[in-house]
């Protein structure tokens, strides 16, 4: 017990350094751990920034591709007779199929909200437009098929709905793949 009482200013000393180095050494890893941590928020910015703009870039490429499945399908309706459905003209006519119409509303949930709603519009017109051809192509050319007042009436709405709203979609993919 003496040594302690002879030595006190020593022991002291000596924990005040001890307690100096652990303090130094609290502060050195604190700073490697704000580092690490700086570290980390800017690599997982950087992540953030490049998904963002994979997914940019994918939204384009497909608002692209919409848009030229609309152009397409527009032109193909274009030569059609708009005011009254042909017998013969669409048992001819094969440039819309379901599987196109499926592909404009799947494009259309990959681009946004506005040409979802345009392309929804558009292809319950296409689906009437189409079920307007397989009925032709179902009646006999021979037998010869006249369609009711209601079916040109239904039919000229469509090819005009069709129209308009696969031009809005064109002008609204156009202007996200842009």
């Amino acid at each position: 017990m003496n040594w302690f009482k002879e030595n006190a200013a020593a022991i002291q000393a000596l924990s005040s350094v001890a307690g100096l180095l652990v303090a130094g050494v609290l502060a050195w890893l604190t700073a490697r751990y704000v580092r690490l941590t700086r570290d980390i928020a800017t690599s997982s910015l950087e992540q953030v920034k490049d998904i963002r703009e994979a997914a940019r870039v994918i939204q384009q490429q497909n608002a692209r591709a919409l848009e030229s499945l609309a152009l397409r399908m527009r032109v193909a309706l274009g030569k059609l007779n708009s005011d009254a459905p042909k017998h013969k003209e669409l048992r001819a006519f094969s440039l819309l199929t379901e599987q196109d119409i499926a592909d404009l509303q799947a494009l259309a949930r990959r681009v946004n909200d506005r040409v979802i709603i345009s392309a929804s519009e558009a292809a319950g017109a296409l689906r009437a437009i189409h079920g307007m051809l397989q009925t032709a192509k179902n009646i006999n050319e021979g037998t010869g098929w006249i369609p009711t007042d209601q079916e040109a009436r239904s039919w000229k709405t469509a090819i005009e709905t069709a129209h308009r709203t696969l031009q809005e979609v064109e002008t609204v993919c156009h202007q996200v793949a842009t």
